[in-house]
């Protein structure tokens, strides 16, 4: 089982989660549960950097629906590196009902920057993505749990509390 990372590298979008456990049992080498757990909506775009310019990867895509319970409700896209991978993509319609896990793998080449793009787009709803992996032959290079947020707690005192500026909080 390889270790996700906090979500980073995407460029828009918002979190989700549940607790609800999600059925791996269709999945091949699946994802630990958390990842599953957890998505973005409407992404964007992940950015996967540091990577040898040119050198060929395989990309997994980790999918459960965790807000819709019927085909239909939500159809979206998919492209790495600018072509068309998913169309029309509906996890429950592939999975056969919400809160099953189901992956797609692709291969994916980095460019000249050491980079694989994979952006999203609406269908008929919202795009979300719970996990991605990224190998090279069997090794993972990267892996990124979409929706897990680094942890941490900010607490802010109002009586001595004084504004001083502004805090900048980035996705990648």
């Amino acid at each position: 089982m390889s270790r996700f990372d906090y979500d980073r590298g995407f460029t828009s979008g918002s979190t989700l989660s549940t607790a609800a456990t999600i059925d791996t049992g269709g999945v091949t080498e699946p994802a630990p549960q958390v990842v599953y757990q957890t998505a973005r909506s409407s992404p964007g775009s992940y950015t996967l950097r540091g990577l040898t310019a040119g050198a060929s990867y395989s990309l997994r895509l980790h999918f459960a629906e965790l807000e819709n319970r019927v085909e239909g409700q939500r159809r979206f896209h998919v492209d790495v590196n600018g072509q068309r991978v998913l169309e029309n993509f509906d996890v429950v319609a592939v999975a056969g009902a919400q809160n099953r896990a189901v992956v797609r793998e692709f291969p994916a080449t980095a460019d000249a920057e050491g980079t694989v793009q994979v952006a999203f787009s609406w269908g008929n709803w919202y795009p979300v993505i719970n996990g991605i992996e990224l190998l090279s032959g069997s090794e993972v290079i990267q892996a990124i749990n979409a929706g897990l947020l680094a942890g941490g707690t900010i607490t802010i005192n109002p009586s001595e509390f004084e504004n001083h500026g502004q805090i900048q909080v980035s996705g990648g």
